[in-house]
């Protein structure tokens, strides 16, 4: 029986390098049903062993194992890398990083100020890691209109879920900008363009506490201090 001697890591180093390998042993340690050692190499199956590596490692967004030699493999990983911070709340400093696609892969540390834009609340279970903030088609939309409301000289501070059906996006200014799930975000930006290219909104959003854009073409807005 030829077991394995040597576990190799690319893609992290230190560190990070030696949990990876540390994983990798824990799951060839032992004997299979047949009672032959699960390090034998002839019995390693590479794909199964990265699957296990991306299931207890969210920070990775890809794995692939390999044999190197009679007894060495190497494993070769590729990290997640932060786009923005997912938090239960706006009071909340236990914030988690969240990739491009809307994964929510890690603990973020405490921040002074803030570096990342951040999406709030999530649906479902309490514990957010390793899990879709939205599904990933959703989320790439959504930080797509993100980022182009910037092209309206709008500086977006955070967005939230609220409920099932809507959205409220804060700015740093303060204002709220409240659309429905279920819109067109092409539609939604087209129509955000408008209301502040409009009359009433000549002068800014600096008297405005939110504009609702939940209803078609038609944009409402509440002036900071007026009545319901």
């Amino acid at each position: 029986v030829v077991r394995v001697q040597h576990i190799s890591a690319a893609g992290v180093e230190g560190v990070e390098a030696g949990a990876i390998v540390a994983s990798l042993e824990e799951n060839i340690r032992g004997r299979t049903l047949l009672f032959l050692p699960r390090d034998n190499i002839a019995l390693l199956k590479p794909y199964a062993l990265a699957r296990v590596l991306l299931e207890r490692n969210p920070g990775l967004a890809a794995a692939s194992v390999s044999r190197t030699s009679l007894t060495d493999i190497s494993v070769h990983v590729v990290k997640r890398s932060p786009a923005a911070l997912w938090c239960p709340s706006t009071q909340s400093e236990d914030c988690f990083f969240i990739d491009a696609g809307g994964f929510i892969f890690a603990r973020a540390p405490h921040f002074s100020g803030t570096p990342y834009f951040r999406y709030l609340g999530i649906e479902g279970e309490q514990n957010p890691l390793g899990r879709q903030f939205l599904p990933e088609n959703m989320f790439r939309n959504l930080s797509y209109f993100i980022e182009k409301l910037k092209d309206l000289h709008l500086s977006p501070n955070s967005l939230a879920l609220l409920g099932t059906d809507d959205y409220e996006l804060t700015l740093e200014s303060g204002v709220r900008i409240l659309f429905a799930r279920s819109q067109n975000i092409t539609d939604v930006y087209a129509n955000l363009d408008a209301a502040l290219r409009s009359d009433a909104l000549r002068d800014g959003l600096g008297a405005v506490a939110y504009l609702d854009l939940r209803f078609g073409n038609k944009v409402y807005f509440k002036e900071k201090g007026a009545g319901d």
